[in-house]
């Protein structure tokens, strides 16, 4: 069972990081859109959907998914400022949508 859809997830990374949710889907390395678009992926797994959904929602491969997912986590624990917009996305998310109560849980 999956909480909160994929578009729900880009909707409040995009929201949490100023950015169009068209640049998350946009083929680039630039950390300006890349670490959103892994955020974006790091909720939508939270919401228990498969590395393989999540990269066909986004045109990626799922181990591209699943570097994004661990990138996320590696991130947040050092850089509390990513930390925070991801704690602001998913609280984005948990006002306006369905989500799993008690993922991140206050995490970040």
């Amino acid at each position: 069972m999956t909480g909160a859809s994929i578009k729900d997830c880009l909707q409040a990374a995009s929201t949490a990081f100023g950015i169009p949710v068209a640049l998350l889907r946009r083929r680039t390395r630039a950390p300006a859109i890349s670490h959103p678009r892994q955020a974006a992926m790091w909720l939508a797994r939270t919401q228990g959907h498969s590395y393989p959904e999540i990269g066909r929602a986004l045109g990626f491969d799922h181990t591209t998914v699943m570097y994004g997912c661990r990138a996320v986590e590696n991130r947040a624990g050092r850089d509390s400022m990513f930390g925070d917009r991801i704690q602001s996305a998913w609280d984005k998310m948990s006002q306006t949508q369905n989500a799993r109560p008690g993922s991140p849980g206050g995490r970040f």
